[in-house]
């Protein structure tokens, strides 16, 4: 296998995924929709609401969108990791028209990094939810799309960044509610995500193993599978974004944690402008590199015992999966995190789960989303037609052996 060979890409591309604000480089951000009093949860919710439940829904025509898809915004209850009855805001793209003989295929979306403000939800963003725009090409292809933003995106509540199972809870119950606001979706559905929702995906399929929804038919992880402390302390030490990102999903979890212990004063400034900017693919590629580690962090910083406490939630190894998972990476990843999604494939391999694992050359973690979109349609519209699921888990475990 070929060796991750573009650093120097990921670190000057990597505002993408880790939070430059969008006036980086003084380029102009992309169109952000006002945050209106859609995404408010009605007092009522905290005593009569449910986890899945619909609580509003508008159509929306606001989203740039390929002809022949209509979008609808939704607003409803989900569940964190703690147990927390809270809402959610997402929005649903259908293609118009009359839908197939049992309802559209549902694909649930769940997006990579955005932020970890309010602003920041991609339903909120005009450009199909600035996901490379993945959503739209599967409203094009046939399917209803229930993209979540999750939890502290759009609703007033504490962001539960990197945490699966809250981000899992998010998918599953965003498709509950998606039939309500959207009758003419199908039951059957497949879930879908890319960096940190694909490390949602690791939760959707854990939390399938419980539920046994006869109608959920798998997940498709596009590079993030495995535990969030191998790829965030790898890429701290080259740009310090996501590092910040999970020092404030901490704080919300654990009010004791100090943030000065790990962020030094120009992280702590970093942290106040990342508090009220959005990042991801809905804004520009700055001209200017990231901040090194160095610069933001305490040295290892991520021994905080709050931080690591954080990270000790997702690494269990007790967990189980229900699938079949499609495992999509790019041959150019960082080793150490394309090795991180190996060894979680290979913890649902040795659970006899089906499990493909697919890398496709010559892409990076920025480019393998759109790289794979045949591939991805390929094994959707396989799990949705009955088809034989394939399976390369004797590779998988055989792979780093000696």
């Amino acid at each position: 296998m070929k060796r991750f060979s573009s650093w120097n890409y990921l670190v000057s591309a990597l505002g993408l995924l880790a939070g430059l604000p969008p006036s980086a480089g003084g380029a102009k951000p992309k169109e952000l929709f006002p945050l209106t009093d859609f995404y408010d949860t009605p007092e009522s919710f905290a005593t009569t609401g449910q986890p899945g439940d619909l609580i509003r829904s508008m159509k929306f025509e606001g989203y740039r969108l390929p002809k022949g898809v209509g979008a609808t915004r939704i607003l409803y209850g989900t569940e964190t990791s703690q147990g927390n009855l809270v809402a959610c805001s997402g929005a649903v793209l259908v293609p118009k028209g009359e839908a197939p003989e049992g309802g559209w295929p549902v694909i649930a979306w769940a997006h990579g990094t955005s932020g970890v403000t309010r602003r920041c939800a991609p339903s909120l963003m005009a450009e199909c939810f600035a996901d490379y725009g993945a959503p739209c090409i599967y409203a094009e292809n046939g399917y209803a799309v229930v993209a979540t933003d999750y939890v502290g995106l759009g609703t007033n509540y504490p962001v539960n960044y990197m945490d699966r199972i809250s981000n899992g809870r998010d998918v599953i119950n965003g498709v509950m509610a998606a039939r309500k606001a959207v009758p003419a979706l199908g039951r059957k559905w497949v879930a879908i995500g890319h960096s940190a929702g694909a490390h949602a995906m690791r939760g959707v399929a854990e939390l399938e193993a419980d539920i046994g929804d006869p109608s959920y038919l798998g997940v498709v992880a596009v590079s993030g599978l495995g535990d969030s402390r191998t790829p965030m302390v790898v890429l701290s030490k080259e740009a310090a974004y996501l590092a910040i990102y999970i020092a404030e999903a901490v704080k919300a979890r654990y009010p004791a944690f100090n943030q000065n212990e790990i962020l030094k004063e120009k992280g702590l400034e970093l942290l106040e402008t990342l508090k009220e900017a959005c990042s991801g693919p809905g804004t520009p590629i700055p001209r200017e590199p990231p901040a090194k580690g160095s610069d933001l962090l305490v040295e290892n910083w991520q021994l905080n015992p709050f931080i690591d406490e954080y990270f000790k939630l997702d690494e269990t190894n007790q967990e189980k999966y229900e699938g079949p998972v499609l495992v999509i990476n790019g041959e150019e990843e960082p080793p150490q995190t394309l090795s991180n999604d190996i060894e979680a494939a290979k913890q649902m391999c040795e659970q006899g789960v089906d499990v493909q694992l697919n890398i496709i050359k010559g892409a990076n973690h920025f480019t393998v989303l759109r790289a794979s979109i045949k591939e991805q349609l390929t094994w959707i519209a396989d799990r949705f037609a009955g088809r034989e699921i394939p399976n390369n888990c004797e590779t998988i475990l055989k792979w780093g052996m000696v």
